[in-house]
């Protein structure tokens, strides 16, 4: 899965809190979790 892919890859370059999320992003707001949205999100 490209998620996997991702947080491998991101481990690799040092990232340490790196998770992968079953649900998705779909998950994530269903459980009222914060998405920030944009070009250029800050």
């Amino acid at each position: 899965m490209a998620c996997h892919t991702a947080a491998r890859q991101a481990v690799a370059l040092g990232y340490t809190n790196v998770f992968v999320l079953p649900a998705g992003i779909m998950g994530w707001t269903r459980a009222g979790k914060p998405v920030v949205a944009g070009a250029n999100p800050s």
